[in-house]
């Protein structure tokens, strides 16, 4: 039996014939005999087979290419909406990303401006402290420079009354 036989005679056995209709083409092919009878020659009915086993063949090919095909376009449109959608996230994490650097720059010069303002804010305290204390203490020398003015104008006014006398 030649290779091609072999392969022929395994494709015979797997497809969906009838026993009977495998049998017959599986005897005819290994030129051997089927219930211990001789080999009649059916070369008309095995022909027939082998087309209807070639027809189913077809078919099934097919078949089975439409689905290949329909699968691959599938998979194909499935592969471009990923494309654009990865594109897509990319662009948003860049923006994401430039807008979290812009963000941490901020916060770090709103942290520093808060340092420099609680700074400041120390210093306004202590000046306003200092600012009150000075103004009592000129308060008072104010009140004691016009106490005095009032007493120089005074004594001056009685030396001319008594100048004047």
């Amino acid at each position: 039996q030649t290779q091609d036989g072999a392969r022929l005679a395994l494709l015979v056995k797997q497809s969906s014939l009838s026993d009977g209709d495998r049998e017959a083409i599986t005897s005819f092919l290994s030129g051997g005999d089927s219930d211990s009878e001789a080999y009649a020659p059916a070369s008309g009915e095995i022909v027939g087979i082998l087309k209807q086993l070639k027809e189913t063949t077809e078919e099934d090919l097919a078949e089975l290419e439409k689905k290949d095909k329909d699968a691959t376009e599938d998979f194909e449109k499935l592969w471009a909406a990923k494309e654009s959608e990865v594109k897509s996230l990319i662009a948003a994490s860049e923006t994401k990303t430039a807008r979290l650097g812009e963000v941490s720059t901020d916060l770090v010069n709103m942290i520093e401006d808060l340092d420099d303002t609680k700074k400041g804010l120390g210093e306004d305290i202590k000046f306003l402290a200092d600012l009150g204390k000075n103004c009592a203490t000129k308060k008072e020398e104010w009140e004691a420079r016009t106490k005095t003015r009032s007493d120089e104008l005074m004594a001056l006014a009685d030396t001319i009354k008594i100048l004047n006398d």
